[in-house]
């Protein structure tokens, strides 16, 4: 395994999982290997069963090791049912590990991760000891879930201010699912003291915000660019009267270098939402943002804090504000973010319940929010709203949305109705990548039908399995429609010209239909007014306007046909003026690759002889060598030629379809507005005549009725 798996492809971290098909009493002597061995500078072993002596053998490595730089021992169990010669305990290995690298004086250790080890403070604080008294250029240290509480945390937190070095190297420090809460969270002061942490991960660890808050604004301002605080609370359950510090909108005011900050399930009052966004809102240096506010219930107060604010934040790139209880709120907050035209990534479920009954006007509003034509959109989720056949009002958006790349309906129970829904989506669809649809119980009929829909649909590239629908549908024919997702999708993600082509006639007929809905509806129009000016007794040249319908009638067929024209001509020209450039560029790209294989294995053949010399003298084999290889460097310039041709060639065609029908576009509109207007002045015409005619009428009537009674009173 050492030379076939780890040398051939240079792989330089020992993965003690590789060898977990063995018997878990050799893993000691693979890791004491390593006391000797210099080719490996990373160790990662996770969630393997170790005894006493696997775990003495790391302690071990790390007392003298000056080679590995980086150690991810992550999740391990103790083997205490395998007898070993040391007595051993994985309690007892924090302590102990930790006491190596205070003893190792060359730790070449740039990344420590010992995340899911239940040190416990015990062995973070040796760990910490340590640290304190290395010369180490750590950048990575996770601690996450290793059972420690505030008592360890303040001892990582002395070590990072007391180590100059470490202050200046560490980027990244994760201390998440740890109970950290302690009193006015004096462990977070090493926060604002000087350090290059640009990489935080407090997430679940119990700790008090509006305090934290105030280490933050002091140390991490101009340094922090991805925080996750997320699971941890503003303000104690038991606080009556409570104050939002100012310190919140400090932080995120001045953050210059912010470009990631999970605040989930914080139990966030609507004040601190109020004074983050102000904040981001003042903030002049940010670019790109990614904000996470999922699950913190802001309900109606949040979403007016949201319609005000979230408006003017144009850098938010990625959002989440899934499980938020926004219900109605959410038409006015989708609303909102259209005017976010950089906003790429939106996750906006678990917001709306079936029983609203503004339903269909939420979902609507999230719709036209995706294809609201000044939209960068790429994925948006809607992942456990629980929808049902309601999802079915966002899918009739978006089968000619051209901007979406990635969907996630998942836990929806939109059933087979919706996957019907889904696979007419997939039919007209010709930009989706990527859609997640797990746990919408769907039966095999919906998978034949999305199966069916994927034949026609050459963009989707994955569709994972729906692990929880298939486990509930277990049925012979729901294992052979899954296997034909997975073919397709594979089809998919394989070089296709089908798709190009699919792709482009699907955009021609789509043109096509706006193009003749235009005409026909300026036909009907000039048709009704005839009808209507007949029917008046207007006087008009019939044969005039019969022949202006007929030859826009003539236009569909004659747009067809120029269409064509165009791409015969295309495909001509193509063919025969890219493969003259096509060979004079492989002739030159053979020319050069042969001249670098001939030099490479001139220098190779150099290094070997002087290498081999004076041992062994293969000076006489040069000429031989040099031979040889030069022969071996020969290229077959005809298949590097039919290879660039048919990738050109399949290129080129895709770009000159799309340009073609921007150019068609352009002439078919142009077009469309000289004839529109003409069938608008005929029918404007027809109108006067008809308006003129009754008047005439009317007048001729009216004179009429003058005259009778003019008879009548001379009789009288």
């Amino acid at each position: 395994d050492i030379d076939t798996i780890y040398m051939a492809q240079n792989n330089k971290e020992l993965n003690l999982n590789d060898f977990d098909h063995l018997d878990p009493k050799i893993f000691a002597a693979i890791i004491a290997a390593l006391e000797h061995n210099k080719w490996f500078n990373k160790l990662y072993i996770s969630k393997a069963k170790l005894n006493g002596d696997a775990l003495d053998a790391i302690v071990k490595v790390f007392k003298s090791s000056n080679s590995i730089t980086e150690c991810q021992i992550v999740g391990v169990h103790s083997a205490s049912v395998i007898q070993t010669a040391v007595n051993f305990s994985l309690k007892d290995f924090g302590a102990n590990f930790g006491q190596a690298l205070a003893n190792n004086k060359h730790l070449a250790l740039t990344k420590l991760d010992l995340s899911r080890n239940s040190l416990e403070d015990k062995g973070v604080t040796a760990i910490a000891s340590a640290l304190a008294g290395s010369n180490i250029n750590l950048k990575v240290l996770n601690l996450s879930r290793t059972g420690m509480t505030s008592k360890g945390a303040s001892a990582i937190g002395s070590a990072i201010k007391s180590n100059h070095q470490i202050q200046t190297s560490l980027t990244h420090l994760n201390m998440s699912d740890n109970l950290l809460k302690g009193d006015n969270m004096s462990w977070s002061d090493f926060l604002s003291n000087p350090h290059h942490i640009s990489h935080l991960d407090l997430s679940n660890s119990d700790c008090q915000l509006s305090t934290l808050f105030t280490a933050l604004v002091i140390g991490c301002a101009d340094v922090m660019e991805d925080i996750n605080i997320s699971g941890n609370y503003f303000v104690n359950k038991k606080a009556k009267d409570f104050v939002i510090p100012s310190t919140i909108e400090g932080f995120f005011k001045t953050a210059t270098s912010l470009k990631k900050i999970n605040l989930a399930n914080t139990k966030m009052p609507v004040e601190a939402l109020s004074m983050i966004l102000g904040g981001l809102l003042e903030n002049i240096n940010i670019k790109e943002i990614e904000l996470n506010l999922s699950g913190n219930d802001l309900k109606s107060a949040g979403a007016k804090v949201l319609i005000n604010k979230i408006s003017s934040l144009g850098f938010v790139t990625d959002l989440d504000i899934s499980d938020n209880g926004f219900e109605g709120d959410t038409i006015e907050v989708m609303d909102a973010l259209a005017q976010i035209k950089g906003l790429q990534r939106l996750a906006v479920g678990q917001n709306f319940s079936r029983s609203n009954k503004n339903l269909y006007g939420i979902l609507d509003s999230i719709t036209k929010f995706v294809n609201n034509e000044d939209s960068q959109l790429k994925y948006l989720s809607l992942a456990g709203s629980k929808l049902k056949h309601d999802v079915a009002v966002l899918f009739d958006g978006l089968g000619m949305n051209k901007t979406l790349l990635s969907l996630d309906i998942s836990g929806n129970g939109m059933g087979n109705k919706g996957a019907k829904m889904l696979a007419k989506v997939l039919v007209l669809n010709a930009t989706l990548e990527t859609i997640y649809w797990d746990k919408n119980n769907i039966s095999s009929h919906g998978f034949r039908d999305i199966a069916t829909a994927l034949r026609s649909n050459y963009s989707i590239k994955y569709m994972p399995i729906p692990v929880h629908d298939a486990s509930g549908a277990l049925k012979g024919s729901t294992n052979r429609y899954l296997a034909q997702i997975q073919e397709l999708l594979k089809r998919n993600n394989e070089e296709n010209k089908t798709f190009a082509d699919t792709s482009y006639r699907l955009e021609e007929s789509i043109m096509s239909y706006a193009i003749f809905d235009k005409l026909d509806s300026a036909i009907y129009s000039l048709e009704e007014m005839i009808v209507k000016a007949k029917h008046a007794g207007v006087t008009f040249d019939s044969m005039k306007l019969d022949k202006l319908i007929q030859t826009t009638r003539n236009i569909k067929q004659w747009s067809l046909k120029l269409k064509e024209d165009f791409d015969d001509n295309v495909d001509k020209a193509l063919k025969e003026r890219l493969k003259d450039g096509i060979i004079t560029a492989t002739e030159s790209s053979k020319a050069v690759l042969e001249a670098i294989l001939k030099e490479s294995s001139s220098q190779m053949i150099n290094q070997a002889i002087e290498q081999l010399a004076p041992d062994f003298d293969l000076k006489v084999q040069k000429e031989k060598m040099i031979d040889t290889c030069s022969q071996k460097a020969a290229i077959d310039q005809f298949k590097i030629q039919d290879r660039i041709l048919s990738h050109v060639i399949h290129y080129s065609k895709s770009e000159t379809n799309k340009r073609s029908l921007e150019i068609m576009a352009v002439i078919s509109d142009a077009a469309i507005d000289v004839i529109v207007s003409i069938f608008a002045k005929e029918i404007s015409t027809l109108e006067e005549d008809i308006a003129k005619t009754i008047k005439s009428e009317k007048e001729e009537k009216e004179t009429g009725d003058i005259g009778l009674l003019g008879v009548s009173g001379i009789a009288a």
